[in-house]
């Protein structure tokens, strides 16, 4: 049976001991992100406190070995990391409006376009003193 290698940092060197990149290698990502997906700035810390150690560590080889580049340590450790999520805010509401203060309402549909003269004679026939749809809506609206 074989057991998987952790991807876990070499020290002084920072490489990955199970896939021998420069740690925190994908693997060693992934596991970070599950492990604090609750708590991002935990991470962010975390990440901070390895990545001070590492460069205190790099720059002891560095003295060591002279042609070896100092390395950017910030975006192998912390960039990556997404920053934390702020909790949505609900938008403001407007303030309440007195009822005196809102707009009349539109008035009713008006009959378009208006039936001819011809037209209304022929509608109208209910008597004398009587009106129909027509007049009413007129009488009615604006």
């Amino acid at each position: 049976m074989t057991r998987r290698r952790e991807h876990v940092p070499s020290r002084p060197t920072w490489r990955c001991t199970a896939c021998g990149i420069a740690w925190p290698c994908s693997a060693a990502k992934l596991r970070l992100l599950g492990e604090y997906r609750t708590d991002r700035i935990a991470l962010l810390l975390h990440l901070a406190t390895l990545q001070a150690e590492a460069a205190a560590q790099l720059a002891q080889l560095a003295e060591l070995d002279a042609s070896r580049p100092r390395a950017d340590l910030t975006h192998r450790f912390t960039t990556w990391a997404p920053p934390p999520s702020r909790p949505r805010q609900p938008a403001p509401r407007p303030p309440a409006l007195p009822p005196s203060a809102l707009p009349a309402p539109a008035p009713g549909p008006r009959p378009w376009p208006p039936p001819s003269s011809a037209q209304r004679r022929r509608s109208c026939s209910y008597g004398p003193g009587k009106k129909c749809e027509w007049h009413i809506l007129r009488a009615t609206t604006p």
